[in-house]
């Protein structure tokens, strides 16, 4: 997420964290389950502004087993909410992000 305040562009990330489980059958790894664990704001992938704090509302993380198990995907549907603490009536910015990450068994 970017957000201007009086001139100075601050960026910062989220991340997600999953599991997935895997076996080996007949010498060929495939997945069998993958699950969201969590998700935050990633501090080491720059800074919020000054008097703001963030949250993450994950709405659904539906994780996906495709092509029999050598390609795993998690799709998330979160929003995050950034938080004004220097100012308790202003409004909180919220915004909806839908994400989509494929992971492939190594072989």
């Amino acid at each position: 997420m970017t957000i201007p305040i009086i001139g100075t562009a601050y960026s910062w990330k989220y991340k997600s964290f999953e599991e997935a489980d895997a076996e080996q059958v007949n010498g060929t790894w495939k997945f069998t389950a993958v699950r969201h664990v969590s998700a935050a704001y990633a501090s080491e992938s720059g800074s919020l502004p000054p008097c703001f704090n963030t949250e993450v509302q994950m709405n659904n993380a539906t994780g996906n087993l495709e092509n029999g198990g050598s390609k795993a995907t998690m799709d998330l549907d979160c929003n995050l909410k950034l938080i004004n603490t220097c100012c308790p009536i202003c409004p909180n910015v919220v915004k909806s992000v839908t994400a989509s990450h494929p992971w492939y068994c190594k072989q």
